[in-house]
């Protein structure tokens, strides 16, 4: 199991918080477990067939997400031992499950939801003390976002 644990989520801030684990996961000499969840939209009434055509355009978002994730920490941290999770569900229960045991739990300040515009965003504000490690929020000023 990696020592610490990322969420990305392809938001600036996720960046981020991307390069500070990557960093951290470095300096530390331990692994890193880059994760990103993926939800279905809250659209009303999918019919059968446009709802597994939006399942699969989600998955495969956050397959390719998680790709450029786990490429870019191997430009920054070509030490670092990285593997990949890609999950779908309610993003602070992944997160909190995958940083059960972890090391360190990095998240960015804010993320691609509705709340973008607030200071700190749903996710990083549900996985802060409820994660059964310390948790970073990465703020904004070190992300640019």
């Amino acid at each position: 199991m990696a020592a610490i644990v990322v969420g990305v989520d392809g938001s600036k801030c996720a960046q981020g918080a991307l390069d500070f684990a990557a960093q951290e996961a470095s300096l530390r000499s331990c692994g890193l477990l880059v994760v990103t969840v993926w939800e279905l939209p809250n659209e009303v009434m999918l019919s059968a067939m446009r709802a597994l055509e939006v399942v699969e355009s989600a998955r495969i978002g956050a397959e390719l997400m998680v790709k450029k994730a786990v490429a870019r920490v191997g430009r920054l941290a070509p030490s670092v031992v990285v593997e990949s999770f890609v999950g779908s569900g309610r993003p602070e229960k992944v997160l909190l499950e995958k940083a059960r045991g972890a090391t360190l739990l990095v998240v960015g300040s804010r993320g691609r939801g509705a709340t973008a515009g607030l200071l700190l965003g749903s996710v990083s504000q549900r996985v802060i003390g409820r994660a059964d490690c310390p948790v970073v929020v990465v703020p904004p000023t070190h992300s640019g976002c």
